[in-house]
């Protein structure tokens, strides 16, 4: 989660919905009023959930307030939720019931204004919503409601400009919207009116480059965009227009390179593009065209086999991702991979064989790598895997901290263990 900064604990306990447990530090030793010895997990180890504030009370159709979108800007987390009298709207809060307040009902009214996209640049949230008059439109908030104002109409009137891919580079917001003259195309913004600015019309007139994925990696903004003679590809910009150029045509000409999923690893940008030998596989670029390269084709030499690489997740200097491939001459489904941006390995076979254990929802956090994942005798559970030190092993069998996640068990203290060994 982007923003989130060290308010892991606030932001669980504001959504209200997530349950967490307060954990051991360390193993538990076995007994009958325990059952098998746990290990509790730092990186979940929370104190027990509590509801912050109710804030849709009505009764009759009470589905809740909704919390989402939370991002920190200091001890204040911002979200998005809804209640009775003001529609969905942007709220904060510091972890009390008097401190979660309504920030600005930004669409008077039981209306939603709806803001998404919440980013933190420079102390100030910024965000998309609509108020009604102005389509949907950027605004940024100091936690005020006379601070919470809308940035620019970018789109005068009731016509929205749509912005999204909102990004912190170097200070300034970076985002993609469209206006009266041009298509979906890159523009920046310092938080004023005169300030927010259309950094390069990558295809001219009222035709749009739509960029997305915006990643900041290595002193360079990255992002995807789309022109009728490269098709998607990836580009970079420095913040100016004749900085903003594409890094490199994978599939050349008019062909579509596809490349989505840009994910941050030291200062190289890793993301899946297709290329007429290799399909949909990882590469990763330093910003140039020759630091621009492939990582691991699923299935080399068949261009026609349809894989392709999925959930790109970076634990350490360590990028996970799930893919198809082959080890040891068997063909593997889809299962957790793993690279350092020159080799990769194969973390395990869940599922052994053509099976796919099918990881998903990637999380890397305190060290250890939570996914969901089949290994086709129990069903989806939740696993991790733990980060080894001094570089990853040749042989996957090494790689062996992959742990199911079993019921909580009591220990002597009265507290739970999420994570145990049988």
């Amino acid at each position: 989660m982007r923003n989130l900064g060290n308010h892991r604990g606030l932001l669980l306990g504001l959504a209200a919905t997530l349950a967490v447990v307060g954990g051991c530090s360390s193993a538990t030793p076995a007994g009958p009023e325990n059952g098998p010895s746990a290990t509790a997990s730092a990186a979940l180890g929370f104190a027990a959930p509590g509801l912050v504030r109710d804030l849709y009370t009505t009764p009759s159709a009470n589905t809740g307030s909704a919390p989402s979108g939370l991002v920190a800007v200091g001890n204040t987390v911002f979200f998005v939720a809804q209640e009775s009298s003001s529609g969905r709207e942007l709220w904060k809060s510091d972890g009390t019931p008097a401190g979660t307040q309504l920030v600005r009902d930004i669409r008077p009214g039981v209306q939603d204004s709806a803001p998404s996209q919440l980013t933190v640049v420079g102390g100030f949230v910024y965000f998309s919503a609509d108020d009604g008059s102005s389509g949907r439109e950027l605004w940024r908030t100091d936690g005020t409601a006379a601070g919470t104002v809308l940035v620019k109409d970018l789109y005068p009137g009731v016509s929205p400009s749509f912005p999204s891919n909102l990004m912190d580079f170097n200070g300034v917001l970076y985002f993609s919207a469209m206006d009266a003259s041009h298509g979906t195309e890159l523009w920046r913004t310092d938080g004023t009116a005169a300030g927010t600015l259309l950094v390069k019309d990558i295809v001219a007139g009222n035709f749009s480059s739509s960029p997305a994925d915006l990643t900041v990696a290595g002193g360079r903004l990255f992002f995807t965009a789309e022109t009728a003679t490269t098709g998607r590809e990836l580009w970079k910009s420095d913040g100016t227009a004749a900085g903003t150029v594409l890094v490199k045509d994978l599939a050349p000409g008019s062909s579509n390179g596809f490349v989505k999923s840009l994910t941050r690893m030291g200062s190289r940008v890793f993301f899946v593009g297709f290329e007429p030998s290799a399909r949909l596989s990882l590469w990763t670029s330093d910003g140039t065209a020759e630091g621009t390269r492939l990582v691991y084709d699923p299935t080399p030499g068949d261009p026609y086999d349809g894989a392709t690489v999925e959930s790109p997740t970076v634990m350490g200097g360590t990028l996970y991702f799930v893919s198809m491939g082959k080890y040891a001459d068997s063909h593997i489904g889809y299962e957790l991979w793993a690279s350092d941006g020159n080799s990769v390995w194969l973390v395990k076979d869940i599922q052994p064989g053509a099976g796919s254990g099918w990881p998903k929802q990637l999380v890397a956090t305190g060290g250890l790598l939570y996914f969901v994942a089949s290994d086709g005798t129990t069903g989806s559970e939740l696993l991790e895997e733990r980060r080894h030190g001094g570089g990853h092993a040749a042989d996957p069998r090494h790689l062996g901290g992959l742990e199911q996640l079993r019921p909580p068990v009591p220990d002597r203290r009265g507290r739970r263990a999420l994570l145990h060994r049988g």
